[in-house]
């Protein structure tokens, strides 16, 4: 198809090719300028390398064998060895649900405050057991009117046995006697007069009818008088002795009653006392002069303040005696068994920079503590160091770290601590080899604070890298090191090494 002349043709404008070139050449120029001097700087190479040798680049360590004096070092707390512990005397008073033997703190004073003996330390919430006080005093006073009661019956009881052996008794008696008396009276004359009537009739002067009436009562007095007789006897048999065992048994019956009162009377007043005692338990008392600190023991310990529920014999407070302390340090499992009693260590504390005291090993337990505070399942012994010395200004409660020494280790290879790393839990070193540098792995033992042994890995007489920088620690494939993004770590994020260029 042709075009007509009055066709327009377009066409570009002259020099607009030019200027997109010139512009896509400047990007690609500075691309491949910054790509060059990234790769530079990452690789280490011109014109950011350092072209001196290793042994230049960095400082260097010669192991060699020593004698070592390790010391172990571990946190701890100060306490004192002898202490005296203000509990929640409250008891759990059965039959009762007021003493449960729980309460209420209402009233306490700040801790460190300097007391001194009967000061009141602490007031626990006591309305429930003063009003169980109350009752009882009123249950007291009954026990004591039934036991009043039960003695006069009992005094009673006495008086009628002496009445009965020396008033009933002779009385009865002599009644008996006298009646037998008269009676063998009346019988003597009854004869007398039967002999004369008989006299009598033999003379004619008295008829046989008064002879047998004479004889008749003869016979009936004698009668009378052996029923006399028989009655005495009768009631030295059973009469007396009937009367006497009954009234022996109401004063053994009384006197029962008696001992009955009397030991409900003493038990009231035991619970009196007891109850009493619970009421003067409400008021916590300093046994002996000193400072007073609150008992924060234990894997959740309590936050004593006033509000708190107190339960019995709860530990509440203690008084320590600031002549004997120790503290209480805390041993890894991978330690312990490099601790035992009697080793000397140096006390140091937070609070006293400046101050370090002697002190002894004396005890390591043998059971570990399972989980710490922050519940992490690291076994841990506790164990106690004594100071053999001690400072007016240190207080029970004071952060301390406690340094052991572990005896003498003669013709060990020891290093200084920066030029061991660790990974993972792996201890290794820098070893030169020639000019370059190899990690190796090596085993470590006893340390000092400007050493460490060395048990496996390195020979006398090897020379290492000290405080490797950040080029050494990151693998590089200049260096003969595997690639990896993995970066070693210390075992303690603040010795780790800052990143230097030489």
């Amino acid at each position: 198809m042709e075009m007509g002349m009055d066709e327009i043709i377009a066409l570009p404008e002259p020099g607009w090719s030019l200027k997109r070139a010139l512009k896509t050449g400047f990007w690609i120029c500075a691309i491949a300028v910054s790509s060059f001097f990234g790769i530079s700087y990452s690789l280490d190479s011109w014109p950011f390398g350092d072209h001196r040798t290793m042994r230049e680049r960095y400082r260097v360590g010669q192991a060699r064998r020593v004698d070592m004096s390790p010391i172990l070092s571990v946190p701890g707390r100060l306490e004192s060895t002898k202490r005296t512990i203000i509990r929640c005397k409250l008891e759990n008073l059965s039959g009762s649900a007021a003493g449960s033997g729980s309460s209420t703190l209402i009233e306490l004073l700040p801790e460190g405050s300097m007391v001194k003996k009967g000061d009141v330390v602490a007031r626990l919430d006591g309305s429930n057991y003063e009003e169980m006080l109350r009752q009882q005093a009123i249950v007291v006073e009954q026990a004591r009117a039934s036991e009043l009661q039960a003695r006069l019956s009992h005094e009673i009881a006495l008086l009628a046995v002496k009445e009965y052996e020396e008033g009933t008794v002779p009385e009865t008696l002599k009644g008996m006697e006298g009646t037998i008396a008269l009676a063998r009276s009346d019988l003597s004359r009854a004869h007398d007069h039967m002999d004369w009537s008989q006299r009598m009739n033999g003379k004619g002067y008295a008829s046989t009818a008064q002879v047998i009436n004479d004889k008749n009562t003869t016979e009936q007095l004698g009668i009378t008088l052996q029923r006399q007789l028989s009655s005495v006897d009768l009631f030295h048999r059973f009469t007396q002795l009937k009367a006497e065992k009954t009234l022996t048994g109401q004063v053994k019956m009384a006197k029962i009653a008696l001992d009955n009162e009397r030991l409900r009377l003493s038990r009231q007043l035991d619970r009196l006392k007891m109850i009493q005692a619970q009421v003067d338990g409400c008021r916590l008392l300093a046994p002996h002069n000193g400072y007073l600190f609150y008992c924060k023991e234990g894997r959740r310990p309590v936050q004593i303040e006033e509000g708190l529920a107190v339960r019995q014999g709860q530990a509440l407070f203690y008084l320590p005696d600031l002549t004997q302390l120790e503290v209480i340090a805390a041993f890894i499992e991978s330690i312990v068994d490099r601790v035992g009693i009697g080793q000397h260590a140096v006390i140091y504390f937070e609070a006293f920079p400046e101050l370090s005291l002697p002190g002894t090993v004396t005890t390591v337990n043998q059971i570990p503590v399972p989980q710490n505070d922050r519940g992490e399942d690291v076994r841990f012994f506790v164990g106690s160091v004594r100071l053999d010395k001690v400072e007016p200004r240190l207080k029970p409660g004071m952060t301390s770290r406690v340094d052991i020494r572990l005896g003498r280790r003669e013709n060990v290879i020891g290093i200084p601590h920066r030029a061991v790393l660790s990974d993972h839990g792996k201890k290794f070193c820098y070893v030169f080899k020639g000019e370059s540098l190899e990690r190796r792995d090596v085993t470590v033992g006893s340390d000092t604070p400007e050493l460490i042994e060395v048990v496996s890995g390195l020979e006398p007489g090897e020379e290492f890298a000290l405080e490797p920088p950040d080029t050494v620690l990151r693998p590089q494939p200049l260096l003969g090191f595997a690639e990896s993004d993995e970066r070693p770590r210390t075992a303690d994020p603040s010795q780790s090494l800052s990143s230097r260029r030489p």
